[in-house]
């Protein structure tokens, strides 16, 4: 019998794969979707070891693979997605006739399969394959009693693929497999290959112990450090398990499985939003780099206006305008960079500086005061400060702009009140213009003791340009205590309306409207601190919308606790979530969390969220999440995890759970040094399950893995009932 590999008992701790796979489900409040549908739908994602080519021709990275294969790590198990594979459905034990029309996988190797309502409930083999430059590649996995609301999370990789192999080799002759032996099956073969840094499904390669045929068995391998007989014995070890129960556990078993797909629904949709998302960005970035790459020689140019203005900062010593006095100047550049103005005329009048640049764009800037200055300088005398730049051998470049102050204080000395911004920059190399337009106004409070002007209140608007995006800001108002200098003297910040919006394929805004954040200044540390804080937002794409309207935050203050509260929706085409979310806290170790909501995928279940947390992570005292409601169509489970920490660490925690309508319980107890007691017991409290470590339940071989042992002498490992992380992300 097939020795699992030992871990710490807490990493396979039933509690801890609980509170993760609900407050996991609980915690993405911002993800969530829309309507599910009635089409009996299997998604899913497929990869494949590093050391499998999945190119259809070769590349050099597939022969970078083959040289260095020994060399490939762990991870090669799970490896990378496979794209553009034919994958086709088949009904247990027929795997020669497909039950519909085969489907492709898409760039990040996800499928969608849409099977016929009549085959709910029974067990489904799904295969993919694909011809590569390394031969063909195959991958597998089996699906026992798919629900009828279809199924997330149908991953196909290495372990379910030597699973789906073998077991159609082995178990044909049963005509239903249990999906609790199923999954314990693959997760013991995860256990065996994941240290396997040679492991390949090219079919024919020497590495690769997939047979032509499907369902063939699986062939002996050399120079690996497992055998295909070792699977053998997991698959004899679980015969019972693979069958279906009867009776209590039965039941017990269903509960388990509802945990497991509870886990599973979540990271199959985590999984395709991720992917979704990461294509989304993808396009983007490939968008903007293109873009970025014709303003290369635009920013070049640019740079010249800059420096002439004195608005450059570089290693290289650049001489301005700033101190000169009116007149026609030649810039000249020497070998290290550093550039010098050297008066070649007089000016035309006595606010005008016109500047010739050396470089090939054959570029002049003239720069314009309103008033005549002896010297060029940013100072109230100046007025409006316009400048124009040309070229000689590019008629369409036009770089324009101007900084005036339109607006002054009645004090004596007057202060700038209101600064205007103006800019419209365009050539050759510019998609589309650039245009910066903005104003700034500020509520004048009088001077501070050192003769420094003081704002109550200074307001923002303006608008952004460019090629690669666009940003609109409406009412940006700033609060001032003028009473207070430097940072401190910050009240509240206030935005009426902002958005960014991208300009290349695919479009992305991002929106803030009716944010505030208030503030207060604290004496005794010197600090400023906030006080609340209120905003809605909202991120959309072509595919994906996220909301989140009137979220309000209060910081803690004293002996006020903080509190939090708001709503958020998400939308896709595979998720539909609303929900709620509220807490209140006293400091970092102390406080109250709820979250509410409806989780709507478009394949599996709805799920209803309904779940609190109080925690109190000082010594000693007691943390408890409550699970209101969890549910899954017409089944749902309720109840508590409590949680008392240690002086550094946890020192125990405790779990029961509800299952309804059976009103089964699950309990379980732990204790620091990872001691695992618990059961299941029936609704007239007859013990159904056993839950603690192997070693202590009769299954020595198992070592200290959690398992849960049914009273028909079945069992399977809580680490089985782990979520997936999902591969190729």
């Amino acid at each position: 019998m097939h020795p699992v590999k030992k871990r710490k008992a807490y990493d396979y701790l039933f509690l801890g794969v609980l509170f993760l796979a609900m407050l996991g489900l609980s915690g993405c409040g911002g993800s969530g979707g829309s309507s599910s549908t009635s089409t009996l739908a299997v998604r899913g994602q497929i990869t494949a070891p590093t050391t499998t080519i999945v190119a259809s021709m070769p590349n050099v990275l597939d022969r970078l693979r083959s040289l260095f294969v020994m060399t490939v790590k762990a991870q090669s198990v799970t490896g990378q997605v496979v794209a553009g594979a034919t994958v086709n459905a088949y009904l247990w034990p027929n795997f020669t006739t497909p039950i519909v029309p085969s489907v492709q996988s898409d760039n990040n190797g996800n499928y969608l399969l849409s099977l016929p309502s009549a085959d709910a409930n029974k067990t489904i083999v799904i295969i993919a394959t694909k011809q590569t430059s390394g031969g063909t590649l195959r991958v597998s996995v089996i699906l026992p009693n798919l629900p009828a609301s279809g199924q997330n999370g149908v991953d196909m990789n290495s372990s379910t693929t030597l699973t789906a192999e073998e077991l159609a080799y082995k178990e044909r002759n049963l005509a239903i497999l249990s999906s609790n032996g199923v999954a314990e099956v693959q997760n013991q073969v995860q256990n065996l290959i994941q240290n396997d840094n040679q492991l390949s499904l090219n079919i024919g390669n020497s590495n690769c112990p997939l047979p032509s045929i499907f369902g063939d068995g699986l062939l002996s391998l050399s120079n690996h450090n497992w055998t295909s007989s070792q699977i053998d014995g997991i698959i004899t070890q679980q015969s019972g398990n693979l069958q279906g129960s009867t009776g209590d556990v039965a039941t017990a078993k269903g509960i388990v499985q509802m945990m497991r797909d509870f886990g599973g629904n979540f990271m199959g949709i985590q999984s395709n939003e991720l992917g979704n998302m990461k294509s989304l960005l993808s396009q983007e970035e490939t968008s903007v780099l293109s873009t970025a790459q014709t303003l290369q020689a635009f920013t070049q140019r640019l740079a010249f206006p800059l420096r002439i203005l004195g608005l450059t900062k570089s290693n290289q010593t650049y001489q301005s305008l700033i101190g000169l006095a009116p007149g026609v100047y030649q810039e000249t550049m020497d070998s290290n960079g550093n550039t010098t103005l050297t008066l070649s005329g007089p000016s035309s009048a006595g606010n005008v500086w016109k500047i010739l640049s050396s470089s090939p764009a054959g570029l002049t800037m003239t720069v314009q005061t309103q008033n005549n200055m002896s010297v060029f300088a940013y100072a109230l005398g100046a007025g409006t400060i316009s400048f124009n730049v040309t070229s000689s051998t590019d008629s369409t470049l036009k770089y324009t702009g101007s900084l005036g102050v339109t607006g002054w204080s009645n004090s004596t000395p007057p202060y700038p009140t209101q600064v205007s911004l103006n800019i419209s920059l365009q050539d050759k190399d510019l998609p589309s213009a650039i245009t910066f337009t903005g104003t700034l106004n500020a509520v004048f409070a009088g001077v501070n003791a050192s003769s420094k002007p003081q704002y109550s209140q200074v307001t923002y608007s303006g608008s952004f340009s460019s090629p690669i995006g666009s940003a609109q800001m409406n009412g940006l108002t700033v609060d001032l205590n003028p009473a207070l200098h430097g940072v401190d003297q910050l009240k509240d910040i206030k935005v009426g309306s902002y958005t960014l919006q991208t300009q290349n394929n695919p479009v992305i805004t991002l929106s803030l409207t009716n944010a505030e954040i208030d503030f207060q200044y604290d004496s005794v540390n010197n600090k400023l601190n906030p006080v609340s804080a209120k905003m809605s937002a909202s991120f959309t794409t072509p595919t994906i919308t996220m909301k989140t309207p009137g979220l309000n935050i209060v910081f803690p203050a004293g002996t006020q606790p903080g509190t939090l509260s708001g709503s958020a929706t998400y939308v896709s085409s595979t998720l539909n979530f609303s929900g709620s979310i509220n807490g209140s806290w006293t400091n970092t170790k102390q406080g109250t969390l709820a979250v509410t909501g409806n989780w709507v995928p478009s394949v599996g279940s709805p799920l209803v969220v309904d779940m609190s947390l109080n925690l109190n992570a000082n010594p000693s005292a007691t943390s408890v999440l409550t699970i209101n409601k969890l549910a899954d169509g017409s089944q749902y489970l309720s109840g508590k995890l409590s949680a008392v920490m240690g002086s550094t660490s946890l020192a125990s925690a405790a779990l029961q759970l509800t299952h309804s309508p059976s009103n089964f319980q699950i309990m379980v107890n732990w204790q620091q040094g990872g001691q695992v007691s618990g059961e299941i017991v029936n609704a007239s409290n007859t013990k159904v399950a056993d839950i603690g470590p192997a070693s202590s339940l009769g299954m020595p071989d198992l070592g200290n893995a959690i398992i849960i042992k049914y009273t028909d002498g079945t069992f399977e490992t809580a680490q089985s009932i782990l979520p997936t992380i999902p591969n190729g992300l």
